[in-house]
């Protein structure tokens, strides 16, 4: 059996209409791909229970399981996400700050990312590689 490999490739996120956008104006981040041995450290895996009737003396009806994906966003980030383009802070003096890697990314504190970090994390976690969505880089 034959598996594909890269090491990185360009993502262009969904977030906030970015892939609309003409090529040049995109964010596009490098996504560098986590080995296997890596994957296991980059995320946890949460599980609450709800009570049921048997755990509270009724009926023995299964209790509802929730499972919650918790990224580890620093280490993501940092180790996973290098180049990025056309992404650009500005501070409450007007000041622009182009964020230019995952690690200056990381130490963002702009106001609205929380669901592009989440995409940029879900992207180096998964393990799909779709050819109009990603490009090889390495």
């Amino acid at each position: 059996m034959i598996f594909s490999a890269r090491a990185s490739y360009i993502f262009v996120p969904k977030f906030n209409g970015n892939r609309e956008l003409p090529a040049s104006e995109q964010m596009t981040f490098e996504i560098k791909r986590p080995k296997a041995e890596e994957r296991g450290d980059l995320f946890s895996l949460d599980t609450e229970r709800e009570l049921s009737a048997a755990d509270l003396g009724g009926n023995s009806a299964p209790a509802p399981v929730t499972f919650k994906h918790r990224y580890r966003y620093g280490r993501i980030l940092r180790n996973h996400i290098g180049k990025i383009t056309n992404m650009i802070t500005v501070s409450g003096d007007g000041t622009e700050t182009p964020v230019s890697d995952g690690v200056r990314l990381a130490e963002s504190t702009s106001f609205g990312i929380r669901d592009l970090v989440t995409e940029l994390c879900a992207e180096v976690l998964s393990d799909v590689l779709e050819n109009d969505e990603k490009k090889s880089s390495g």
